[in-house]
């Protein structure tokens, strides 16, 4: 297991700049309104699930999705990043996003 040098790279340079990405199962998007949030959720908990509906509820937010379940997002300088256990890769997934919002 492990992700490619070239994800990797475009993984950071995206959320970086806050640009929307697809690499794989690594994704990274604009949440505009609660309207977008039909099935985005994934396997997010309730309680971070309700964090992330209450930051749209008056911002655009920026996602970044492990398959279909949000890892982590931000509205300001700051990222929330739900300390939640998934499956391997997705943790996986959650760390290498640690390491690029530190």
């Amino acid at each position: 297991m492990g992700t490619g040098v070239k994800t990797r790279q475009i993984m950071s340079e995206a959320i970086e700049n806050s640009k929307p990405f697809v690499r794989g199962n690594l994704s990274g998007r604009w949440l505009t309104d609660q309207t977008t949030l039909i099935d985005q959720f994934g396997q997010l908990p309730y309680e971070e699930s309700e964090q992330l509906k209450a930051a749209l509820a008056d911002k655009d937010v920026y996602v970044v999705y492990s398959f279909r379940t949000p890892i982590g997002w931000t509205f300001s300088q700051e990222w929330k990043i739900p300390h939640v256990l998934y499956s391997n890769t997705t943790i996986h997934h959650q760390n290498l996003l640690r390491l690029m919002t530190e």
